[in-house]
């Protein structure tokens, strides 16, 4: 029997695997999934599409109610228990987790509330694309309060709430559909009438560290070429101002989703100080969210009322004249360009862990002659694209991660043979006492006294 397809969902094996452990826990996959097993990549629905693989929409049996669910290995699992487990408060936009599902001891399901992209709808005003700003400078400096970095802050690592402007669910695919899939369906209403809220996702390249660490942070996955000295913290400072630069100030989208650049030429000053060359010299996120805070204090009400997208010149007459009745209308009925109930920026960094949060773990790789090549680079990237020479950005162009200097490798390598050979040793003399209370246990029982008291237990290698 051919594979049940019906052009929205691609089945795939994986998940077809995992169906009974779904179900198990009382949740529904797409109906796609209901028919007889497929032969393996063959069939019309077959796609190698790696996000989808990872991803599918399912369905709580118990009340209808859309998640998603995510397939992830252990070092991902943990840490998306740890960004759940952080304390339940208004400045945390880590993803809520449902559950955690576990398959086969190498596999984890994770179960999330069903989100929307970050552009899905289109921003409407510069005050939403503030307020959400906001939210997500709120959500990573209570993720660096609390000891725990990102990692790989991107604009698709950002979701939004579903239940305000879609509160009957849509379909996951195609957000312009029904959740069935039959019928169109537009947004309920725009931000400004209905705020959501943000939240980060994929924990990845997270770390995370205990409160008692005093050193300067060290996090052997965070970017060199963005942050010599591979401080986490620093690294997600340069991350935001990419977002910022890129994704917003330069307008690098499609033209039909990008922004308006010259309505938000007051974020280049706190932009360009985020990707400074030198990660100690960067804001900690808490300067980060004073400095944003002060600039929307300086921001009126027509400028936060200004439209944020630039669309087609096809389109741009129409879009201009339904954005001024959109205006009008929430004038006539004060409907305020920002959420009103906002709270105060705080500050979390105390002054003495200020070197925890910005320093390297040794000074000389923040020092200008550590690579100047690459500092050189960082140093032109904060450049904006229309004043900088493309043929100068190519030739300073990183060519392939840091290698690590030879002397360096062979100092780690004699540290980690030196702690496996005792391991070793602390195993053999465990095995050698074990061998000794045996004999001895042995021969008391040849004697007729028996000791009951010797604990035969294997070894439990120390923790290291």
């Amino acid at each position: 029997m051919p594979r049940p397809f019906d052009g929205t969902y691609r089945v795939y094996d994986d998940w077809i695997d995992i169906k009974a452990t779904l179900e198990t826990a009382g949740y529904r996959l797409p109906a796609v999934y209901d028919g007889p097993r497929p032969a393996k990549e063959t069939g019309p629905g077959y796609h190698k599409s790696i996000s989808r693989r990872l991803l599918l929409d399912i369905t709580r049996i118990s009340d209808n109610r859309q998640f998603v669910a995510k397939r992830v290995g252990h070092c991902q699992a943990s840490l998306a228990l740890l960004s759940s487990n952080l304390p339940k408060d208004p400045r945390n936009h880590c993803v809520p987790l449902e559950e955690i599902l576990e398959y086969d001891g190498r596999t984890w399901i994770l179960i999330m509330p069903l989100l929307l992209p970050l552009g899905v709808p289109p921003f409407d005003t510069v005050g939403e694309l503030m307020e959400c700003l906001r939210q997500l400078f709120e959500g990573i400096q209570f993720m660096h309060e609390h000891r725990f970095t990102h990692g790989d802050i991107q604009f698709d690592n950002f979701m939004m709430s579903s239940t305000e402007m879609f509160p009957n669910g849509f379909q996951p695919t195609r957000t312009t559909r029904t959740r069935n899939g039959k019928w169109f369906h537009a947004p309920r209403s725009t931000r400004t009438r209905l705020w959501p809220r943000y939240y980060v996702i994929d924990f990845e390249y997270g770390w995370c560290c205990d409160f008692d660490d005093e050193g300067p942070a060290f996090n052997h996955k965070a970017d060199y070429t963005r942050t010599p000295g591979q401080n986490p913290f620093p690294n997600d400072i340069h991350f935001l101002g990419s977002l910022l630069k890129e994704r917003i100030l330069e307008a690098l989208l499609p033209k039909h989703s990008a922004f308006k650049a010259d309505v938000l030429h007051f974020l280049w000053p706190l932009t360009l100080d985020m990707l400074h060359e030198t990660p100690s010299l960067r804001p900690t996120i808490d300067d980060v969210v004073w400095r944003f805070s002060a600039l929307l204090q300086t921001l009126t009400s027509s400028q936060l009322r200004q439209s944020v997208q630039r669309y087609s010149l096809i389109t741009s007459w129409t879009s201009a004249a339904r954005h001024s009745y959109r205006q009008l209308k929430y004038i006539t009925l004060k409907v305020p360009p920002m959420p009103t109930k906002v709270p105060p920026p705080i500050r979390c960094i105390p002054p003495s862990l200020q070197s925890f949060y910005t320093r390297p773990l040794h000074d000389d790789e923040d020092d200008e002659g550590v690579d100047p090549k690459r500092r050189k680079f960082r140093e032109l990237y904060r450049t904006p694209a229309h004043l900088r020479d493309p043929a100068e950005v190519e030739k300073l162009q990183p060519k392939g991660p840091r290698r690590m200097p030879l002397e360096e490798l062979r100092v780690l390598q004699a540290k980690t043979m030196a702690r496996i050979e005792g391991l070793e040793a602390m195993l053999r003399e465990q095995e050698h006492e074990r061998e000794e209370a045996a004999n001895a246990n042995a021969k008391a029982t040849q004697d007729g006294v028996a000791e009951t008291d010797v604990d035969l237990a294997p070894p439990i290698p120390p923790k290291t």
